[in-house]
């Protein structure tokens, strides 16, 4: 698949399998979802669809290493799709390497403004840097593409946001 051509979406069976082994992610189940994409020919084991279930299955078992290994081809060969983008910073973040994701989801967040989830980890990551004036910034954007509600519900429980619990936004 070159970089510039746009994957094909899977077909029958394939992508059977590949819901399957999404399905056994959600439950938790990474050896189950990874016994459903060996069923996948290998010719389709590329495809971005495959290789996100394969990054979440690495992420179930905290295998950081094998995250980023897979996000570096997806970034590489999905570059449109910001889950890519995402799934290479969280696993940049997850090797204690947040600088990096932050630097790497900074230069292409505008790239993706219905992406709340972008701005919301670009909060996340802002908070463990000690950059709370941004972070907060961050979790503003993020309110304002997302559904407000549910992104200020999962804030107030995220570690990764904890700095901000101490920290009220400075009034402007």
């Amino acid at each position: 698949m070159s970089k510039k051509s746009k994957p094909q979406p899977l077909d029958f069976p394939e992508i059977f399998y590949l819901l399957a082994a999404e399905g056994w992610v959600e439950l938790g189940n990474p050896a189950e979802a990874n016994a459903e994409l060996e069923k996948i020919p290998r010719k389709f084991r590329s495809h971005p669809d495959v290789l996100n279930i394969k990054w979440a299955i690495h992420a179930k078992e905290e295998n950081w290493n094998r995250c980023l290994k897979i996000a570096t081809t997806l970034v590489k060969t999905a570059r449109r799709r910001s889950r890519s983008w995402l799934q290479y910073s969280i696993a940049l973040y997850r090797l204690h390497r947040t600088e990096k994701a932050y630097d790497n989801l900074v230069q292409v967040v505008n790239k993706f403004p219905d992406d709340w989830i972008m701005r919301y980890e670009l909060a996340c990551f802002c908070a463990q840097l000690g950059k709370l004036e941004e972070a907060w910034n961050w979790l503003d954007q993020a309110c304002q593409v997302g559904v407000a509600k549910a992104v200020k519900r999962m804030a107030v429980t995220d570690p990764d946001l904890e700095p901000l619990w101490v920290q009220p936004a400075s009034k402007k």
